[in-house]
């Protein structure tokens, strides 16, 4: 009884933010383009080309696994190798 209340409250809030035009979620521009991951992280993506895992790259570089794996997936799907 109570849990459907909760969330009939929540659903009205969040239409009523739709309404007004607030926008809720990740901020536009939050996350960097492949290209400037690649330069931002240059120094990584040398290690995952040396054939270092992705584990100790990211305890090397202290980054997260998750990083380090986005940066594997943006050097191959980047056509240019010069950019890293």
């Amino acid at each position: 009884m109570e849990r459907t209340q909760i969330i009939e409250r929540v659903k009205s809030g969040i239409e009523s933010a739709k309404r007004r035009g607030i926008h809720c979620g990740r901020p536009q521009g939050s996350t960097l383009a492949e290209q400037d991951l690649l330069k931002k992280y240059r120094h990584v993506a040398k290690d995952i080309q040396a054939g270092i895992s992705l584990r100790r790259v990211a305890r090397l570089h202290e980054i997260a696994l998750g990083t380090t794996a986005k940066i594997k997936k943006a050097m191959e799907s980047c056509p240019v190798k010069a950019a890293y």
